[in-house]
C-alpha cells in the first residue's frame, strides 16, 4: 500500500509540474539622442499668441518611465522602454496633454494599437518619419536650432532640441494666431535648459 500510494504521489507530482519557457528578453533603449527630450517635473513653457498678445504657460505635471512587451515570438521577447510625460496649464487644449518616448520618436497623444504606438510624431531622431528638418527657425525674437516642423488635422507643431514645443499653429482657420514661446525651463536627464 504504501509503495502505491508513494508511486501516485510521484506520478501527481509530476503532471503537476509546468515546464515553463525560457525566453531571451531584450531592451529596446530610447535613443540616447532624443534623451534632450525627457522632460521632467519642473520644466514649464511660456507662450504668447502673436495675434491677441495673450500669454499663457504649460508645465510637466507628472512623469511615467518604464517598458512594455512590443514583441514576442517562440523563445524571444522584445521589450520596448518608454518615458511618458503629462502636462498641464491652460493652454492644453487637447493639444498639450501628453507625449510618448519610445525608441527613436515622440508622439503627442498617441493611440496604442496591437502593442504598437501610433500618432503625430513631434519630434525624431529617424529620418524616414513626417517630421520636416529646419536647421534653424525665428520666433519672435529667439532664433531656434535644430528644429522639427509636424502637423496633424488641427496643430502645426514646430519643435526645437533640448527644448520642446517652440510654436503651435491652429490650422482651423477661425484660431487666432500662433501660439510663440517666449521664455522656458526645462529639466532633463542632461540638467536645466534656460
Amino acid at each position: 500500500m504504501r509503495n502505491i500510494n508513494f508511486v501516485l504521489f510521484i506520478l501527481i507530482f509530476v503532471s503537476s509540474c509546468k515546464k515553463e519557457d525560457k525566453y531571451e528578453d531584450y531592451l529596446i533603449p530610447v535613443a540616447p539622442a532624443i534623451k534632450s527630450q525627457e522632460f521632467k517635473i519642473g520644466s514649464y513653457w511660456i507662450f504668447e499668441n502673436d495675434s491677441t498678445l495673450k500669454v499663457d504657460s504649460v508645465y510637466v505635471t507628472r512623469v511615467q518611465t518604464g517598458s512594455y512587451l512590443g514583441y514576442q515570438v517562440k523563445f524571444e521577447r522584445q521589450w520596448v522602454e518608454y518615458f511618458n510625460i503629462f502636462y498641464g496649464g491652460n493652454l492644453s487644449e487637447g493639444a498639450y496633454d501628453w507625449d510618448h518616448i519610445e525608441k527613436s520618436n515622440i508622439y503627442r497623444n498617441p493611440v496604442q494599437e496591437n502593442r504598437i504606438f501610433q500618432g503625430l510624431i513631434i519630434y525624431s531622431t529617424d529620418t524616414s518619419n513626417k517630421t520636416i528638418l529646419l536647421d534653424s527657425l525665428k520666433v519672435g525674437k529667439i532664433l531656434f536650432k535644430d528644429v522639427q516642423k509636424s502637423s496633424n488635422s488641427k496643430y502645426i507643431f514646430y519643435t526645437a532640441k533640448n527644448i520642446g514645443i517652440i510654436k503651435k499653429t491652429n490650422i482651423d482657420t477661425l484660431s487666432k494666431g500662433s501660439w510663440n514661446l517666449i521664455r522656458w525651463k526645462t529639466v532633463n536627464v542632461q540638467g536645466p535648459v534656460w
